[in-house]
C-alpha cells in the first residue's frame, strides 16, 4: 500500500495546518487564532489516531466469524488484488 495512499488524512490536513499557520503569521500574530489554530490540531490528532484502521490479530475466516457478536465491532474487509 502507497505511504500517501496510507496517510493521506494526515497528510492534506498537515497541508492545511500549516496553510492557515502561514495566513495567521501574515495577517500579523494575534494569539487567539494561534491558539484556535493549535486545538483543532490537537483535534484532529485525537480523531486520526481513534479512527484509524489497524491491523487485526484474526487470521482465518473461522476465527472472524467467531469473533462477531461477542461485544467488541468486527470490521471485515476485503481487498483485491487488481
Amino acid at each position: 500500500m502507497s505511504i500517501i495512499n496510507l496517510y493521506s488524512f494526515p497528510i492534506f490536513t498537515g497541508v492545511l495546518l500549516l496553510a492557515a499557520l502561514l495566513v495567521i503569521v501574515l495577517r500579523g500574530r494575534r494569539r487567539n487564532e494561534l491558539l484556535t489554530l493549535a486545538g483543532v490540531a490537537a483535534i484532529l490528532l485525537v480523531a486520526w489516531v481513534a479512527a484509524r484502521p489497524t491491523g487485526s490479530n484474526i487470521s482465518a475466516a473461522q476465527a472472524a466469524d467467531a469473533a462477531i457478536g461477542q461485544g467488541l465491532p468486527v470490521l471485515i474487509e476485503a481487498q483485491s488484488p487488481y
